[in-house]
């Protein structure tokens, strides 16, 4: 598959990438986008088809040994993280903003993240959908002078590896720092969709499942079903918007979904029958 552009994605179309061999770069080989020894920030959408055993750089600019900063997934700690190196070298140790312990990136779920480089306060810092996520102190940067690749990283001279196996959207680079108000900003531009449940058709459940008797379908992306239960039913005169709507009788009739479609302990919106992630109560 390699790489294959217009995909659903976040912000209209996305690409694809196979997290084998594909990758895409910008620029020409020595020309870099950003000086990463000065104050930057990166942005992107991006979604892990699979959790890889590898890291999975999401977008890096290339130094000759390393690379001058690394938007990724963290094998090893199983995190998003945004990192730099001091040196250009091949002894260099990485300095990461990373997820704090006890939280795991997920894969099968757009998330967004902002890595900014502030030279003044000497810090990287991690935002994960809107909210910072981590932030470190850096002790310097250096100027990788190549250019930057989406969907995987460069190291030892141009060698690229660690691809990235999912969907990557709306890359974007910032030659100043953002703020954390803006961080929050640019997720809450495009929310994300994490479950819909217009209840206007229902079908028989098989074998009815704690005693449900029809199901009606989510049309988000986690495609986590509702089963109703104890007479609840979709009847025309319960509706509102659509056709149908749900009809309870205030006593037992209830519905439950098949499975946990978001988590609660990340901002969420709820509205009329949908769940968005964003970062507003």
């Amino acid at each position: 598959m390699r790489v294959v552009p217009g995909q659903p994605g976040v912000a209209g179309k996305s690409a694809a990438f196979d997290g084998d061999s594909g990758y895409a770069r910008i620029g020409e080989e020595s020309g870099p986008h950003i000086n990463s020894s000065r104050s930057f920030a990166v942005s992107a959408w991006a979604r892990l088809d699979e959790r890889p055993d590898h890291a999975a750089i999401i977008t890096a600019q290339a130094g000759h040994d390393r690379p001058g900063f690394e938007l990724y997934y963290s094998a090893a700690y199983g995190r998003w993280a945004f990192n730099q190196y001091a040196a250009d070298h091949v002894d260099a140790s990485p300095v990461r903003a990373m997820q704090p312990t006890g939280t795991t990136a997920r894969a099968g779920e757009w998330v967004h993240l902002v890595g900014v480089h502030d030279t003044v306060a000497d810090t990287l810092t991690l935002y994960v959908n809107g909210q910072q996520a981590g932030a470190t102190k850096l002790g310097g940067a250096f100027y990788a002078d190549r250019s930057m690749l989406i969907g995987a990283g460069s190291y030892k001279g141009g060698s690229v590896t660690n691809h990235f196996p999912g969907r990557i959207d709306d890359v974007r680079l910032f030659d100043r720092p953002v703020s954390a108000h803006e961080a929050q900003q640019l997720f809450q531009q495009r929310p994300v969709l994490a479950g819909r449940w217009q209840l206007d058709e229902s079908t028989p459940t098989e074998d009815a499942p704690e005693g449900a008797t029809d199901r009606t379908p989510d049309s988000g992306p986690s495609g986590m079903d509702a089963l109703l239960h104890n007479g609840a039913q979709l009847d025309p005169s319960a509706a509102f918007m659509g056709e149908q709507g749900l009809l309870l009788d205030g006593k037992r009739a209830h519905a439950t979904t098949t499975g946990m479609p978001f988590n609660t302990d990340e901002s969420f919106t709820r509205y009329r029958g949908a769940i968005w992630m964003d970062s507003g109560p």
